[in-house]
């Protein structure tokens, strides 16, 4: 079983992912459209590229906001750690 450091990363990855996907299903954008969008703030992508980075969701979080601003996000929800995924803090017992 995996630990919860992981858990806890591929929880965060699979909502960024989704962020970016409705983000882009919302605005009905196409990706050479969003491509060209991110040409004009200087990020230099080719939409064959950016389908390859959004699909295997390899990006920095900085290119997550480019892209997110591209296509007119303003804002974002950052999800609640799910409790089974946090990790437990062990007490100390005085005197052990």
């Amino acid at each position: 079983m995996a630990d919860k450091d992981s858990l806890q990363i591929d929880f965060f990855r699979r909502y960024a992912k989704k962020v970016i996907q409705d983000a882009r299903h919302d605005g009905n954008f196409p990706y050479w459209e969003i491509a060209e969008r991110l040409q004009a703030l200087g990020v230099d992508i080719e939409e064959q590229a950016l389908i390859n980075k959004v699909n295997r969701n390899s990006y920095s979080f900085v290119f997550a906001l480019q892209l997110l601003s591209a296509m007119g996000k303003t804002s974002i929800d950052i999800p609640t750690l799910p409790e089974e995924l946090k990790r437990r803090r062990r007490r100390r017992v005085p005197g052990s």
